[in-house]
């Protein structure tokens, strides 16, 4: 037989001490370990000189020696007890950072939840501005054309009333001294100086990066004038 294998009887012991150790790990809740052939030698070693020792003593009747042994079975029932405990600890421990861990986890799915719900609203917001900014661009689009058609329907009856041209050329503000214009032809100029300026406020609106406290040059109303002939005699 092989210096390194078992005899059978102690292949048998030792299997047993296997099996009743991997009980008590299991109630301690530690995974199985392998013991090696020489570590199994040496714990039957302790177990069968402490069995010898309490055998001895229990059939001589030797109370000395049979109450060391079990004083040493007892000591080391306690150190089970209080590694028990301990593992009890540690377990509660592993618990109660489970716990917190999991609360963390419901913060985070709950600040994630708060931050999608603004993304919708947000989301949301972009839309109606686009949607407003659609009716912007529809009604500047109709109100640059509007001051054509005013300024061109001569018959219309709001002209013909004594006073009224006055009064809205004192409410518009007019680019030129209307000293050589007749009433008509000064209040076509200032329409279509409005009609203008809605047309460069539609080119203005549709950029995206525009800043709103910007205004159109005298040089761009100028060369837009000539474009349309503002600066002809009406």
């Amino acid at each position: 037989m092989a210096g390194d294998e078992l005899p059978p009887a102690e292949a048998a012991e030792a299997a047993t001490l296997q099996a009743v150790a991997n009980s008590i790990l299991s109630v301690l809740e530690i995974s199985p370990l392998a013991l090696s052939d020489d570590k199994v030698r040496r714990v039957l070693a302790v177990l069968a000189a402490t069995q010898r020792e309490w055998t001895t003593a229990a059939t001589l009747h030797q109370p000395e020696k049979l109450r060391a042994a079990n004083e040493e079975i007892d000591s080391l029932g306690y150190i089970l007890v209080e590694k028990r405990a301990a593992m009890n600890l540690l377990l509660c421990n592993v618990r109660r950072k489970q716990t917190w861990i999991d609360t963390l986890e419901g913060r985070v799915l709950d600040t994630e939840a708060v931050v999608e719900s603004q993304r919708r609203c947000i989301e949301g917001l972009e839309d109606a501005v686009r949607d407003l900014r659609a009716v912007c661009d529809s009604v500047l689009f109709r109100l640059r054309w509007l001051p054509v058609k005013i300024a061109n329907s001569r018959s219309s009856k709001l002209l013909v009333e004594p006073g009224v041209v006055e009064e809205l050329l004192g409410r518009l503000p007019v680019l030129g001294p209307p000293s050589d214009h007749t009433p008509h032809q000064v209040l076509k100029r200032v329409v279509l100086e409005r009609g203008l300026m809605l047309l460069a406020g539609t080119f203005h609106a549709r950029n995206p990066c525009n800043n709103i406290k910007a205004s159109v040059s005298d040089s761009q109303t100028k060369r837009w004038g000539k474009l349309i002939g503002l600066n002809k005699t009406m």
